[in-house]
Formats: C-alpha cells, sequence, structure tokens
C-alpha cells in the first residue's frame, strides 16, 4: 500500500517463467494458535497469471516441521468455489497449478493447513493467485516480426529510422486502453527491459535508438493491454509472445572461459564452448591457425569447443595459439589468438572433488560456494541438469565457485545442486544442498496512527490535524509488522513540507510543529530494517500533517483528510464538515496548486505540476486530446466541476457540487509508465452556492494517495 519494498533488489520475476510476477512473501499465523508455539507458514502470491499457465509453489515457515498439508478452502473474488486447478503435495505443501486453460478469471484464495507438533493449524487466504484473462480474440501485432541491424540500433539518435510494430485488432468492436510491456526474453531467457523497447499511448512498440547496451539475438515481448468491450466493462489481459525482434549483427566477440587448457602426452583435451556476441543465425566456427602447426587441434564448427586427440605430439613445454573465426548469416570475424594449449609432461587426475552445504542463504541476497576440496589438476566446471528453478546460479569454469547475484528471485527451499569437475584424464561429479530462506527483515507496514480517531489505524494513512493551539505534536509508531529484535532505522524527506519536522532515526518518533501555511504537509519516511547487508528491506511511507486551516471564513474539514485511492477504479472522498464566513450554502471546486509526489522516484512517474514535462502533464494533455482541444496545462477544467462543458466522467476527477467529495474518475491516473503511486493534490476555492468558486479563497483540504493495493 503505497509502498517501496526494496530488498535491494527490484528483480521479483523468475527467469523460468516470464509471465509470472510475483509479490511479496504473505505470512499467516494460525487460526488455531491453541498453545504458545510461533509458527508461520509462508507462500509467495502470484500474479499475471495467463491462460494454460503451470507453476509450482513451495511453502517456508518458522517453528517446528508441518506435515499433513492440505488445501480446506478455496474462493474467487471472495465466493467459495471448488477447482481442480490446485494441488498440493500432503508430505511437502508443494502446491502446483494445472490445467489452467479453462479457469476463470479473478483472484483466488487459497487456505491451506498442515499438522505441527501434533496439532492442526490453519492459515486462511494463505496463496493469492490472480489469474488475468488472455487478450480477446482479433488482437495481434503488425507486423508480429521485427529484424533490425544493430549497427542501427546503437547508432546515433535520429540518425536512423528503426522499425515499429502496432497493436492492432480485426474489427471496431474491441478498443485498448492502455499498454504496456510485461515482459521480454532474450533467446529464450528473462532479461530486464532497461528501456531497450518502449510501447506508447497508440500501442505502437519501438526500440530505442543509442542504446549501446544492446546485445544481438531474438527477442520475444509479451504486452500487458487494458481492453474496453462493448459491455462497457474493462479488463486486463496478457497478450504473450506478442512481438519477435530479432536484431542482427556480424560475429562481435568471442569469449572462452577459461581461455587456455593443458595437454600430457597420450590424453586428449576438450576446451569449454564459447560465448558469442552476434546473431546465432547460421552460427559456424572454424580454425583459422595454431602456432606453431599443430594438426591434432580442431573445433567443433557447430560448438566452438576446441579439442586435441590423444594422439597428439605437441612437445612438452609448448605453448600453441589458436586463431578461430566465427561466421553467421550477417558476416564473419577473426579472433586471433582467442585460446592458448600447453603442453605439460603431467596432470593430476581428480579423485577428490567436494563442496560444502550453502545454508541458512537469505532470499534475494548474493551469495558464493567455493569448491572446498578438489586434488585434480587443469580442471574445469559445470553444472550437471541444473534446474530452471536455479537458471540465476552461475559458476566459475575455472575455480568452480557457485554463485547469484544480489536480487536473485530464487524461492525459499531447500535444493541439490551438482557440478562435474573434468580434466584430460577424466572427470568426477559432486553435489550440495542449498538452503534458501525468508529474509529476516521482511516486514510490509508501519504507520504513525492519527488523531481523527480513525480505526483501525491500518485502513488510513498516517495523518495528524494541529489545531490552532497546538504548538507541536509528537507522535511514535502506533503499529507495525516490523520484526522483533532487528535493526530499524528511521531517515525522512521533507518532500511538501514548510513545517518543522524532526524523526527519531532509531524509535521512528516524529515531532513536528505548527506551521502558518494553513495546508496539508507531508513527508516520506524510509523505514529501513537490516544490519546493512544484502538482505535489507526499506519502505518509503507517507506521513501527513493538517495544519488549522480557517481560511477568509471558511473551514473545511475531510476526515479522513488523506484520501487513499485505487486509481484503476477510482472512488469517493469522505464527505467534508464545512464551515462557511455567513453559515450558509456555499460552492467548492479545484482550482490550482496541482502537483504529484512518486513514490516510485523519478525512474517511475516523477514528481510535477501539469505545467511540467511529466506525469500530470500527460494527464492533462489526454484529457484536452480526448476533447479535440488545444492542451492548456493552465486551466484546472480537467479536475474543475465547474470550468468546461463535458461529461464529468471525462475529467480526472472534480469536487462533487452537492456534499464536496472529491470524486477521481476510474483509469484516469496513469500512462505508459503505469498507474499511479504517489501523493496528489490541489488546492479547492471556495465561494456562494450557485456561483463559480474559482477566483475565491481556498487552501489546500485533501491530499489523495494512490496505489493500486487500495
Amino acid at each position: 500500500m503505497g509502498k517501496i519494498i526494496d530488498l535491494l533488489s527490484k528483480a521479483l520475476s523468475s527467469a523460468a517463467l516470464t509471465a509470472v510476477l510475483f509479490s511479496g512473501a504473505i505470512s499467516c499465523e494460525s487460526d488455531d494458535q491453541t498453545d504458545n508455539s510461533s509458527f508461520k507458514l509462508y507462500y509467495q502470491s502470484l500474479t499475471d497469471i495467463g491462460p494454460s499457465t503451470n507453476f509450482s509453489l513451495s511453502p517456508s515457515y518458522h517453528g517446528g516441521t508441518p506435515s499433513d498439508f492440505a488445501i480446506y478452502g478455496i474462493t474467487l473474488d471472495g465466493s467459495s468455489i471448488s477447482s481442480e486447478c490446485f494441488i498440493i503435495d500432503p508430505a511437502t505443501g508443494l502446491v502446483s497449478l494445472v490445467n489452467t486453460e479453462k479457469a476463470s478469471v479473478g483472484e483466488y484464495k487459497l487456505s491451506v493447513s498442515c499438522k505441527v507438533d501434533g496439532k492442526t493449524r490453519k492459515f486462511a487466504d494463505a496463496i493469492t493467485v490472480t489469474m488475468m484473462k488472455a487478450v480477446p480474440d482479433g488482437i495481434k501485432m503488425d507486423p508480429d516480426r521485427i529484424d533490425v541491424k544493430l549497427a542501427d540500433i546503437i547508432a546515433s539518435k535520429g540518425s536512423v529510422e528503426l522499425p515499429t510494430s502496432k497493436v492492432t485488432t480485426d474489427g471496431n468492436h474491441i478498443s485498448i486502453r492502455n499498454y504496456k510491456i510485461a515482459n521480454v526474453r532474450k533467446d529464450g531467457a528473462a532479461v530486464v527491459n532497461k528501456d531497450m523497447f518502449a510501447i506508447s499511448s497508440k500501442g505502437v512498440v519501438s526500440i530505442s535508438g543509442g542504446n549501446t547496451e544492446m546485445l544481438p539475438g531474438l527477442y520475444v515481448l509479451d504486452l500487458r493491454l487494458i481492453t474496453h468491450v462493448a459491455t462497457g466493462d474493462s479488463e486486463e489481459g496478457l497478450f504473450a509472445n506478442a512481438l519477435s525482434i530479432n536484431v542482427t549483427s556480424a560475429p562481435l566477440t568471442l569469449t572462452y572461459e577459461p581461455n587456455s587448457g593443458k595437454v600430457e602426452k597420450g590424453f586428449g583435451f576438450s576446451s569449454m564452448a564459447p560465448s558469442i556476441n552476434g546473431s546465432l543465425d547460421g552460427l559456424k566456427y572454424s580454425i583459422k591457425s595454431v602456432t606453431p602447426a599443430e594438426s591434432s587441434v580442431t573445433i567443433d564448427q557447430a560448438t566452438g569447443v576446441i579439442s586435441v586427440s590423444s594422439a597428439h605430439k605437441i612437445p612438452i613445454g609448448t605453448v600453441c595459439a589458436v586463431s578461430v573465426t566465427a561466421t553467421n548469416d550477417y558476416g564473419r570475424k577473426d579472433f586471433d589468438d582467442i585460446y592458448t594449449i600447453n603442453s605439460v609432461d603431467y596432470i593430476a587426475p581428480i579423485t577428490k572433488f567436494a563442496y560444502d552445504n550453502a545454508t541458512d542463504i537469505i532470499q534475494t541476497t548474493s551469495f558464493s560456494n567455493p569448491v572446498k576440496t578438489m586434488d585434480g589438476g587443469d580442471v574445469t566446471y559445470s553444472f550437471v541438469n541444473l534446474p530452471a528453478n536455479l537458471s540465476e546460479l552461475a559458476i566459475d569454469a575455472s575455480t568452480g565457485t557457485v554463485s547469484a547475484p544480489k536480487g536473485n528471485s530464487i524461492a525459499t527451499g531447500t535444493y541439490t545442486v551438482t557440478v562435474e569437475a573434468a580434466n584430460a584424464k577424466g572427470s568426477k561429479q559432486a553435489s550440495f544442498s542449498l538452503t534458501v530462506i525468508k529474509n529476516p527483515y521482511m516486514f510490509t507496514y508501519v504507520n504513525w496512527g492519527n488523531n481523527l480517531n480513525l480505526a483501525p489505524v491500518r485502513n488510513y494513512a498516517s495523518q495528524y490535524r494541529l489545531e490552532e493551539s497546538d504548538k507541536s505534536l509528537t507522535i511514535p509508531v502506533k503499529e507495525s509488522d516490523l520484526p522483533s529484535g532487528k535493526a530499524v532505522k528511521y531517515s525522512m524527506d521533507k518532500v511538501y513540507c514548510a513545517a518543522e519536522v524532526s524523526i527519531d532515526e532509531s524509535t521512528g518518533t516524529i515531532t513536528v510543529s505548527a506551521s502558518d501555511t494553513k495546508r496539508i504537509d507531508f513527508i516520506f519516511v524510509t523505514v529501513t530494517c537490516g544490519n546493512g547487508s544484502d538482505a535489507d528491506v526499506s519502505q518509503v511511507i507517507p506521513v501527513f500533517f493538517q495544519h488549522f486551516n480557517a481560511v477568509s471564513g471558511y473551514e473545511v474539514r475531510y476526515n479522513p483528510f488523506v484520501f487513499k485511492c485505487n486509481p484503476k477504479t477510482g472512488g469517493k472522498s469522505a464527505v467534508p464538515a464545512i464551515v462557511s464566513k455567513d453559515g450558509g450554502a456555499v460552492a467548492m471546486d479545484y482550482r490550482r496548486n496541482f502537483n504529484y509526489y512518486d513514490l516510485e522516484g523519478e525512474t517511475h512517474h516523477g514528481n510535477g505540476q501539469p505545467k511540467d514535462k511529466g506525469f500530470l502533464n500527460t494527464l492533462w494533455t489526454a484529457y484536452f486530446t480526448a476533447k479535440g482541444e488545444a492542451v492548456n496545462t493552465g486551466k484546472r477544467e480537467p479536475m474543475s466541476a465547474w470550468d468546461g462543458k463535458v461529461d464529468e466522467t471525462l475529467r480526472l476527477g472534480y469536487t462533487d457540487k452537492t456534499d464536496y467529495s472529491v470524486v477521481i474518475n476510474a483509469d484516469k491516473f496513469r500512462d505508459e509508465s503505469g498507474y499511479a503511486n504517489g501523493i496528489f493534490f490541489g488546492q479547492q476555492t471556495m465561494g456562494a452556492a450557485g456561483t463559480d468558486p474559482g477566483s475565491g479563497p481556498g487552501s489546500i483540504w485533501l491530499a489523495i494517495w494512490f496505489d493500486t493495493d487500495f
């Protein structure tokens, strides 16, 4: 809810199943807590599951060892159902999604039970699975494949016109409201987009020119579309494998790792396969030269593996330099002295090979596990049948060290990793156990409460009203699920705040002084739990202060004065209590000082006003464009109930003329980067009933906090 959870990585997508995006693990406490145990069960939740998507979820837990797992209840959008799509392994708790081809779209919640220490524990809504509908028939890409030269992409922007593709339909019964690139795969493996590709508000997919990080290969894009069908219902669909973009190039670089090997008389030898930066279309390898010349050195034209036959007669002490030519459908390149072969008198065979187990690895953190025992010489290492869910593991071919990067998405659980060590005299395998545990610093909320008698406090933003008599307020943390005994640090950013504010970095207690600004101030508090390692978890949480705000005889009190709103569905704020200078009826409207502050930072929507290049400018532009008028970012009309003659549903929102609640229309606060996740506000002005209050006195009476989790 309006949060940024930063595990010092945002990589929450599985490389093995890029159509699935993971949300944070849900910690469930037992419904049947009949003793003082602290057993907890954790499953990941799943979103963006499309038709025919099968998947498995392994649980993790804290406390005793569970057994006899069962699914004792399933709901779809809040209604109990029976379903054959979900199967649980009674022994392990592994939940499998199967036969999803005909599954209804919506939010599934699975309740799970297990036995711990002889007692049955029940965990209501332990797993959430959001099943999305495939996009309706008739939606396609034109064209559905693009071939483009890498050289054209990395050329200066604007100097080369790059090809594009557009989402189209085969009829006029479907309109598409929004577009987003959901997933990108390169040569079958998930990759981070990194601004390589973009999709416009018109559904045009483009390639970013001047991108020097682009590599050759076949990129496949999945799109997420919001369609508007004839019934008027909006629905979100996953357009899987929508577009293929083949980035072509002649061979650019060739790398052998390791880039040398040793041979002994009477024994053959083979290198590791190389990695190549270049198109794979028609790729072949050949030996250009061996210096000094040696006929026993050959290369596999398909794989690039360099071999020396056991009948070689290379004199001991000789070093042979091998040059390789790589050729594909777009050109060829020579790689001189790319590999060396050393003839030695003896290579020790491999008789001992072992690893230590890698235990208590905190989820998403980096780790490395070196070889514990090895007595062979000139050894190279490689994985044996590495499972797809461990695809983010890497191995150093020269040292055998197995590692994973910070931010990896390996799920909690215990895995077996097998490695083969090989040299000219044979090979040997070793396995180790990899145990990934839940992050002990994980938390989901911190709330400072309110002084408006709003309960339960977790349902409301942290908000305090300073009355005219208040000089200052001291506000401790009211509620949180911060883990006990872990280090926590608080810091703040005075995003929109004229008042004097301080925060205790250890306890989170906030002190705020009264201000004459007569408006709503807010700060962003960063809460970090951890010990300064990769495992640290952070959230950015807004805290709001409203200063006594009687203005020219008008006083407006929204309770709450922070309106939590889902931008997908829109909504309506509380009805305010209004005191007017003459006690009569009033008019109220949005007028000026529109601002937006993004909780995800500049890389998402950024901050700004309608006149600034950015989010609000895009929304104002979309409004006037829909009206067929020239864009005027200085006008209040997109948020006004008085300005402009339009259907109110066209506006972003407005102040209701009858009860003065603020209405936010559905599906308006979004752009190509997605839905709003931040704070929006504007000044509302007052006037006599029945008249346009645009020139009257006003203040910022209400803050709107957007988040799709609300």
